[in-house]
């Protein structure tokens, strides 16, 4: 991404911190590469889904403002969690 300086990028927050905290804030240093920001939570082996812990959003939100980005994010959830299995969020 550094290599080509038009390049721009959507950041999606949780896949990276469900591959671990350290990529997170990897990606967190493309900067100004970072176009637009997918969010969700993930548990387990489970993704997009809503966060349940509102701390871990408002921790997540504020590195990210921290690192100096402005621009869109949008929510990215699909599915909630019901007796252990992934649904279709209505």
């Amino acid at each position: 991404v550094k290599q080509i300086k038009k390049l721009k990028i959507t950041f999606d927050v949780g896949h990276s911190l469900k591959e671990s905290k350290s990529e997170f804030y990897r990606f967190l240093k493309l900067g100004s590469n970072i176009e637009h920001i997918h969010l969700h939570d993930f548990r387990n082996k489970f993704d997009h889904l809503y966060f349940k812990d509102i701390k871990k959003l408002v921790e997540i939100i504020s590195k990210i403002e921290k690192n100096g980005y402005n621009k869109t994010i949008t929510f990215e959830i699909f599915f909630n969690l019901k007796n252990g299995k992934q649904r279709l969020a209505s």
